[in-house]
């Protein structure tokens, strides 16, 4: 007998009007059990520079401005749509990734 299950999908809604985030700097992943933690960060100039009133910064932070857990079946998703996605996106010769997609140390 065969079983046909039904994909669902469902109505996506944005009732907080979540702002979006620049994510500039490093990426890192964090697993734990079936649960994945993705941090992103954004680069910023040093603000004591700024505040001494140096023009030519030339210290930069990498602050955290995101954290998202989830399950592990949902980072396989999104994987699956960057593969498909990514293609069409980056410039012919540009990594989009640093160090060549390879994770780095944090």
């Amino acid at each position: 007998m065969t079983v046909i299950q039904q994909v669902v999908t469902p109505e996506v809604r944005d009732p907080n009007d979540v702002i979006e985030t620049l994510a500039n700097g490093p990426i890192n992943m964090n697993g734990m059990g079936n649960y994945v933690t993705l941090t992103f960060t954004q680069m910023r100039p040093d603000i004591g520079q700024l505040f001494k009133g140096k023009v030519d910064v030339n210290k930069l932070t990498a602050v955290v401005v995101a954290r998202v857990t989830m399950p592990v079946e949902n980072l396989i998703q999104m994987k699956a749509m960057l593969d498909h996605s990514v293609v069409n996106v980056v410039p012919n010769g540009v990594n989009a990734m640093p160090n060549g997609g390879v994770p780095t140390k944090q």
